[in-house]
């Protein structure tokens, strides 16, 4: 039998302790790692809801949408971020996307 992959090693912790920030966060950024890109949307959406305060997946999640092009989104997730005190970190996505992307200040297309 095969060793489980750290995915799989990671999605049994999470299964043992469902409200860990961490775990969801370390999945996240397994499933990105392995170029799995909607799992780590959905991953690091989940994360941003369920624990606002964990910031540093506003970082890494806006470094994900950064690379995805995904700009609405990455302007709500930066909004998001940058509302918790001391959140430094989600500003270097947020000056990426505005040095590259001037429609930064036109409202998001409907």
């Amino acid at each position: 039998m095969s060793e489980p992959t750290r995915r799989q090693k990671l999605e049994a912790l999470l299964a043992h302790d469902p409200n860990d920030p961490f775990l969801k966060y370390a999945l996240a950024m397994e499933c990105a790692a392995q170029g799995d890109d909607h799992a780590a949307v959905d991953w690091f959406q989940r994360l941003t809801r369920e624990h606002p305060d964990y910031i540093a997946g506003y970082h890494q999640y806006g470094k994900l949408l950064l690379r995805l092009g995904h700009q609405r989104e990455l302007r709500r997730c930066c909004g998001e971020g940058l509302q918790w005190p001391g959140n430094l970190a989600i500003s270097m996505p947020l000056r990426k996307w505005k040095r590259y992307s001037p429609s930064w200040l036109e409202p998001p297309p409907r």
